[in-house]
């Protein structure tokens, strides 16, 4: 049997082994397309003061969820003109991470506080935030997460300067002023009440060293195009509206009015309770300050007293020792703080009556009384009731009611306790009906200044949004451009799985070539003298069973002779080893490439040669001979044998199988 020849298996099935290889390395590269993953990632850092405490300018906690919160990601949604059906936000949100990253210096410490039981608490500053998407979730994955990324951290330091930063945005509330069934003066009250919030919102902002580039306006010519508008504009259209008695219903409106005074009354009445709770308390204070007739003295002395008699008061109990300690000083402040406040609403709503009272008796038509507002003083807040049922039961009657003031002497503080009644007219009015070309006019004065508001909001919106984005960059700073990394490089994947299954099938041909050289030695070839036997001389001759061939091919048929003798008279060994030189020498002298040598019985040796011509294929039988006469010089066991030449060129045969019988029956009649 032949020796295994690795390189000739793999010669033998190169083209299958390249085309096995690259057709599985394309289909490891589309598998592992289709689990790629892109990741964006960016450095950003908070450098406000307090971020190593981990609190952001407003004092609040920084919450890093915030990068990528709802708010966030609708932004983001419409910057990139995302679809909702086609983009699940929760998945968006879900594959953004956000991880502190720390110095080597604070990795040590922290490592070291920690070995030692204790907590490190300062806070990282620096933050790896990152973005993962698949390639089958988009159309260009690595694209798509770097502008994603990008997008949202330019947006969160926005939202962040809106919330953390620069959290008082002027509201524009007078978008739906023609929409609800307001009369003329009250679209003015809003449009006035619109502008004083813009001017008071942009108040602390005009102190702010910043212009924006796009619009050119600082946050100071805002406040002051605002209060230009309120002194010109809006002062000429309240005096056109009250100087003509401009209404859309006459009878309505003077309702809406009274309700006001009514309501503005109930609410000074709900906050009697209170002051006059808090009076109670400071009034004692100021007792027990009188009678102590002691200037050296602490607030427990004094304030811990009135706090503990004056909850075992309202427990009901004066004897009961289950009362509230509270930080006196604390409390005490937010007491005066409550009185100062519930006083002020109570003298803002006076105001508001005086000016609802006011509009009454100008479209009422009653302009003397308009001119100057009749009050009556009531020295206790307790009176309002009363005194409020009464004007309301005047008002709805048709009575005067009170015409004259009522005096009170002031207290030791200068403070006068005092609450205005008015009367109501709405039984003396005279009927207004305003002309088409009044209502006309106020309309288009005020959808005039309702567009120049909007003009403004607009500017105040855009600078905002502009400042947001430069307060924004001022305490979060984006370290470094948005950076994507594949998580598969399929190009070396792709390569690695050619040169494996290159390995692999260059091993199953050795395996697969050794197998089947196994196959055909003990099928095809005589085990003997190691040459085809006669299932591989047909073997050979069924391949070309119906090929004619064009070629010059010839075969050769050698016989050996008196076989039997020989083995009789020197034994099988020797007869057996004469067989094995001559098909030596046969072997030996016709070429192997052009050659095919079988055994097709015991001492019948066939030989196909291609394209020789058959002078040189008789010159090789000549050789032979000449051999086997040099063999049997020195051999005791002769070689004699009989030979038939039969070729297609000169016998006219171009099928093997007819070109071997030919030449078998050529050798038979040597023999006759």
């Amino acid at each position: 049997m032949k020796g295994m020849k690795v390189f000739s298996y793999i010669k033998k099935y190169r083209i299958l082994i390249v085309i096995t290889s690259i057709a599985m390395g394309a289909l490891f590269y589309m598998y592992f397309s289709r689990r790629q993953t892109y990741t964006a990632v960016a450095i950003i850092q908070y450098t406000n003061p307090e971020a190593k405490n981990g609190l952001a300018p407003d004092g609040t906690e920084i919450d890093t969820s915030e990068i990528y919160s709802s708010e966030v990601m609708i932004r983001v949604f419409q910057k990139m003109n995302l679809s909702y059906d086609e983009n699940n936000m929760d998945a968006i949100r879900a594959a953004i991470t956000v991880q502190p990253v720390l110095s080597q210096e604070e990795a040590s410490v922290q490592e070291a506080l920690n070995e030692k039981g204790e907590v490190w608490e300062e806070q990282s500053t620096v933050y790896r935030v990152s973005y993962t998407v698949g390639k089958g979730s988009v159309s260009n994955g690595q694209e798509f997460a770097s502008k994603l990324l990008t997008t949202m951290l330019n947006v969160y330091t926005e939202v962040y300067a809106e919330n953390h930063v620069n959290n008082s945005v002027s509201p524009n509330d007078i978008s739906d002023i023609y929409d609800a069934d307001y009369d003329y003066i009250e679209m003015v009250e809003i449009i006035d009440n619109s502008i004083g919030e813009a001017i008071n919102n942009l108040g602390y902002k005009s102190e702010l060293d910043f212009r924006s580039a796009t619009t050119g306006y600082s946050f100071k010519d805002l406040q002051g195009e605002f209060a230009l508008l309120r002194d010109i504009d809006l002062s000429s259209l309240y005096a056109y509206i009250l100087e003509n008695t401009v209404t859309k219903d006459q009878d309505v409106l003077l309702s809406k009015y009274e309700n006001r005074i009514k309501n503005y009354t109930l609410e000074n009445g709900a906050s009697e309770s209170q002051i006059n709770g808090i009076e109670e308390i400071i009034n004692s204070y100021v007792d027990m300050m009188r009678e102590s007739g002691n200037t050296e003295f602490t607030y427990e002395y004094i304030l811990g007293d009135v706090y503990d008699n004056y909850y075992r008061n309202i427990t009901g109990d004066p004897d009961s020792e289950s009362y509230l300690n509270a930080d006196v000083t604390t409390e005490y402040d937010n007491l005066m703080n409550g009185y100062v406040k519930g006083r002020t609403g109570f003298e803002e709503a006076l105001i508001d009556i005086g000016y609802a009272q006011y509009i009454l008796n100008v479209f009422s038509g009653d302009r003397d009384r308009s001119s100057g507002i009749e009050v009556n003083v009531i020295e206790r807040p307790s009176e309002l009731n009363s005194q409020g049922d009464a004007a309301s039961e005047a008002g709805a009657s048709g009575a005067e009611g009170v015409e004259s003031a009522e005096s009170v002497s002031e207290e030791d503080d200068g403070f006068r306790d005092g609450i205005l009644t008015f009367t109501s007219n709405t039984e003396k009015r005279k009927e207004i009906v305003s002309s088409e070309e009044e209502k006309s006019r106020a309309y288009n004065k005020i959808r005039d200044l309702v567009n120049e508001l909007d003009r403004l909001y607009e500017i105040v919106t855009e600078s905002n949004q502009e400042y947001n984005q430069f307060a924004g960059a001022q305490n979060i700073s984006i370290m470094t451009d948005t950076v994507t990394s594949e998580s598969i490089n399929l190009f070396i994947y792709a390569v690695l799985s050619v040169v494996l299954f290159g390995v692999a099938g260059c091993a199953v041909a050795v395996v697969c070539g050794r197998l089947f050289e196994i196959f055909e030695y003990y099928v095809y070839v005589d085990k003997k003298f190691d040459i085809a036997n006669r299932a591989g001389c047909d073997r050979y001759i069924g391949k070309f069973e119906n090929k004619m061939f064009t070629e010059e091919v010839s075969c050769v048929y050698f016989k050996m002779m008196d076989i039997e003798t020989k083995n009789r008279i020197h034994g099988g060994e020797h007869c057996d080893e004469m067989i094995r030189d001559f098909c030596s020498i046969i072997q030996m002298i016709f070429p192997k490439e052009q050659s095919f040598v079988a055994m097709n019985g015991v001492g019948q040796f066939v030989i196909f040669v291609n394209d020789i011509e058959r002078d040189l294929v008789r010159a090789y039988v000549n050789e032979c001979g000449r051999q086997c006469l040099d063999y049997n010089a020195t051999k005791a066991c002769k070689i004699s044998y009989v030979c038939g030449i039969s070729s297609s060129s000169t016998d006219g045969i171009y099928q093997l199988r007819k070109l071997m019988l030919d030449a078998i029956r050529k050798a038979a009649a040597a023999i006759k």
